[in-house]
């Protein structure tokens, strides 16, 4: 078994939990820098670290020259587990599960996100054990809430802005490495090449008319008068009032229709219809 191997599964064994009201995170939290220190010496001996917004950590690790500098993040917090017991393999064991190629390691964080803080740090030490300098400076970024809010992340954000620090990359966690993501595609790595965010969507839908419902909301009765073939109709209930088509109320069976063509009340006449009628439907993707 690998050294490197089994420095991953020891990073796993710490619930490093960053949720409000999580026990135990701030002990995690330090048992599993502790590890990091013991683990990479030469990152901790070589390299500028420094704690930022309590628990956050940045090493600087200084270019030959002034050339741009780089930023490889990834965060140290995991997702809570509720309840261990639906776990093939307990959550924080980091077990070691079958062999050869089909082995795998199971534990929270795994994938999300301590693989890529381990590879990141796994890298640097051997390129400071070979004597190698980067071109820049090349920042290591490992912000310790990502799972709930990134106030790290940010902080340190502000800080190298603060500093004049402008990079020309930053690498972050990304997708895994999938079997047949698309059709003729064996294991592909999924590379996101933009940050998460929020973006508003309006969609607009245009239909000539709509089908009048064939049952009354209130008591599921018929319809003794559907509306005309010119009128115009809205089947969804409604809280204020139609002009078009009556109005909806909510009474104590349910919905209950007045001046509407429904449930035994005659629609009142209406002139033709001039033309499509649009349904509008806002939506917000996150």
């Amino acid at each position: 078994m690998s050294d490197a191997l089994e420095r991953f599964r020891e990073l796993l064994r710490f619930p490093t939990y960053s949720h409000d009201g999580a026990s135990g995170g701030a002990e995690a939290s330090a048992g599993f820098q502790a590890a990091l220190e013991r683990s990479f010496p030469l990152v901790h001996e070589r390299l500028e670290r420094e704690l930022v917004a309590g628990r956050s950590l940045l090493f600087r690790w200084p270019g030959a020259d002034a050339a741009a500098a780089s930023v490889l993040m990834a965060h140290q917090d995991v997702v809570t587990v509720d309840d261990p017991d639906r776990w093939t393999h307990p959550p924080f064991d980091a077990a070691l599960v079958g062999e050869g190629e089909e082995a795998a390691v199971w534990a929270r964080g795994a994938l999300d996100d301590k693989a890529a803080l381990a590879a990141i740090l796994e890298a640097v030490e051997s390129r400071l054990a070979a004597g190698f300098t980067p071109r820049g400076d090349v920042y290591l970024a490992f912000g310790h809430d990502e799972e709930s809010g990134g106030t790290g992340a940010d902080a340190i954000v502000t800080l190298l802005a603060d500093r004049g620090v402008r990079p020309w990359l930053v690498i972050d966690e990304g997708g895994a490495v999938m079997d047949a993501l698309l059709p003729g595609l064996g294991p592909t790595a999924v590379v996101g090449v933009t940050e998460k965010g929020m973006m508003n969507v309006e969609l607009v839908v245009e239909t000539p008319g709509v089908t009048p419902p064939s049952r009354c909301p209130a008591d599921r009765r018929p319809c003794s008068h559907a509306p005309s073939s010119g009128s115009r109709t809205n089947p969804r209930p409604r809280t204020s009032s139609n002009p078009r088509s009556g109005s909806w109320r909510r009474s104590g069976r349910g919905w209950a229709a007045s001046a509407a063509g429904c449930c035994g009340t005659r629609a009142p006449s209406a002139a033709p219809s001039r033309g499509p009628s649009p349904e509008r439907v806002r939506s917000s993707r996150r």
